[in-house]
C-alpha cells in the first residue's frame, strides 16, 4: 500500500499523473506476486473511501462506493523505477498518525495565511477604488 497527501482537497484527479505512475510502480515492485508479472492492475482511491471490517483478512479492504475506485494497468518502467530507488529513505518506528497530524496543522495554517493575504489584498483594491484609507 501506498498513500500520498491530497492535492488541495480536489480528490484523486488532481494527482499529477507522474505521481501517480510512481505509485503504481512502488506498489507492483512491493507486491510478492506483482513483481514477477510483466503487468498487473493497481487501484487507488481516497482514503476515506477504504472500508475495513473485522471479517476481513489481514491487508483486505473494501470500498464504501466503487464510483471512487481508480483501477490502472501498471507494466514495468525502470526508468521510473531507477528513479525511485535513487530517492529510497528508510526510517525505523514511524508514527504515520502524528505525521498525518503535524501535515495537517502546516496545511491549515498555510489556508489561513493565504487567506489573510487574500483579505489584505481585497483591502488594499478597495482602498484604490475608494479613493481614501480604511481603517
Amino acid at each position: 500500500s501506498v498513500s500520498t497527501q491530497e492535492y488541495g482537497g480536489e480528490g484523486v484527479d488532481a494527482i499529477p499523473k507522474e505521481l501517480v505512475d510512481q505509485c503504481c510502480q512502488l506498489v507492483k515492485a512491493n507486491s510478492i506476486q506483482g513483481c514477477k508479472m510483466a503487468a498487473v492492475d493497481v487501484v487507488y482511491t481516497p482514503y476515506p473511501n477504504l472500508k475495513k471490517t473485522g471479517d476481513m483478512v489481514a491487508g483486505q479492504v473494501g470500498f464504501h462506493k466503487n464510483k471512487r475506485v481508480v483501477k490502472v494497468n501498471v507494466e514495468k518502467n525502470n526508468e521510473v523505477w531507477k528513479k525511485l530507488e535513487k530517492t529510497r529513505e528508510e526510517r525505523e518506528e514511524v508514527d504515520l498518525q502524528e505525521e498525518r497530524g503535524n501535515r495537517e496543522k502546516e496545511d491549515q495554517e498555510e489556508i489561513k495565511k493565504r487567506k489573510k493575504l487574500q483579505r489584505e489584498m481585497e483591502k488594499v483594491t478597495n482602498t484604490k477604488r475608494t479613493g481614501r484609507n480604511e481603517k
